[in-house]
């Protein structure tokens, strides 16, 4: 039985050291030996470069914006760089950082590409010994910033986009009015002894240029009436040759004024006016006109007109007018509905038909059509 156990033994401590001698192989391997462990050998993917920044909103139209970021051991950095396009672009721009006086890093979206309606943004970073990574915003998710004040330039190229890059146009309108056949009555005996129709014809030629800025546009032109009225009792015809002129401003863009003059002459002498159109809404869009126009010895007219152009290539518009025109006697309305064909981009045809009546007694038609061709 000795011989047994000590037979054990010699089996068993042998087997325990050898254990104990591999046990301890790693750590006689020193650092080679723990560098050989997965865990030593991933890297420390953790940030130790922050990067802080306040994003930007808003911006004012041409003027050059800087971008500032705050970095915290920028030491370990390598580069920094602002990404950035115009909106509705696909490429961006890069700019690199650089410190500044009060330690802060500033890159600059240059004064050209600060425009309406707006620019995106995004901040790389790269640390050293790893790889670049995005620390505000992306290039798939940039920040915007609105641009709102737009620079008169940018405030005309959007007018002449809406002008169909035409600034020039020649005009002609005729018009005919024919408010009824007026009588004078013998009151005693009932009997007609004058009558007339009351009616006139207008035609205007002229040109307009667009310079689109706050003086949106002027226009000049010539114009003829000619018609006949009952004038104290007496058939007359009605005629005047006239030269205008007007000045569209628009202050905003949807708020204008056109005040307007007139010389000319007619049977009664040399003629004088003038008038003026207040329009509210968008000149080439839905709105509401407010005017008025004084010839001296012609007549008056005050102008009521709502237009909108809600079916695509057409601009329709109704009226209402206050007129003593031709002979500036007694007052009659004018009532009218019109339409203009815009769809092409050269040339725009209008019509007009209504109902005209003097006194609330009888009444007549109004028809008319224009031409404007643009270039």
């Amino acid at each position: 039985m000795v011989r047994d156990g000590v037979m054990r033994g010699f089996i068993v401590f042998p087997a325990a050291a050898l254990a104990l001698a591999l046990a301890a192989l790693p750590c006689l391997g020193g650092e080679e030996a723990g560098a050989a462990t997965p865990e030593a050998q991933a890297p420390d993917k953790s940030p130790s470069v922050l990067v802080k920044h306040f994003p930007i909103a808003e911006a004012k139209s041409s003027k050059a914006v800087e971008i500032s970021v705050d970095v915290t051991n920028d030491w370990e950095m390598e580069s920094l760089v602002l990404l950035y396009r115009k909106q509705g672009e696909k490429t961006y721009r890069k700019v690199k950082f650089a410190i500044s006086s009060s330690r802060s890093y500033v890159a600059t979206v240059k004064g050209e590409d600060v425009s309406y309606p707006g620019f995106e943004y995004a901040v790389w970073v790269k640390e050293k010994g790893k790889e670049g990574r995005f620390a505000f915003a992306s290039v798939k998710q940039p920040h915007p910033v609105v641009v709102s004040k737009l620079s008169w330039k940018e405030r005309r190229k959007l007018r002449l986009m809406a002008n169909r890059g035409l600034t020039s146009t020649f005009f002609a309108d005729y018009a005919y009015t024919w408010f009824g056949l007026q009588q004078q009555v013998d009151e005693s005996t009932g009997e007609v002894q004058v009558s007339a129709l009351d009616q006139f014809h207008r035609a205007e030629f002229g040109y307009s240029y667009r310079i689109l800025t706050v003086l949106y546009a002027f226009r000049f032109g010539v114009g003829i009436v000619r018609g006949t009225t009952l004038k104290e009792g007496i058939k007359q015809p009605v005629g005047l040759d006239y030269g205008f002129a007007s000045l569209l401003f628009e202050f905003h863009r949807l708020l204008a004024v056109e005040p307007k003059v007139i010389f000319g002459g007619s049977e009664e002498g040399l003629e004088a006016g003038g008038g003026a159109v207040l329009r509210i809404g968008n000149t080439l869009g839905t709105h509401v006109d407010l005017g008025f126009e004084i010839i001296t010895t012609v007549g008056s007219t005050v102008l009521l007109r709502f237009a909108w152009d809600t079916v695509p290539g057409f601009m329709m518009g109704l009226n209402a007018e206050l007129t003593d025109f031709p002979s500036s006697q007694s007052w009659g309305t004018r009532l009218y509905f019109d339409a203009a064909f815009i769809g092409y981009k050269h040339v725009y045809a209008r019509g007009l038909l209504g109902y005209a009546t003097r006194n609330s007694r009888k009444g007549g038609v109004i028809a008319g059509v224009s031409v404007d061709v643009n270039f």
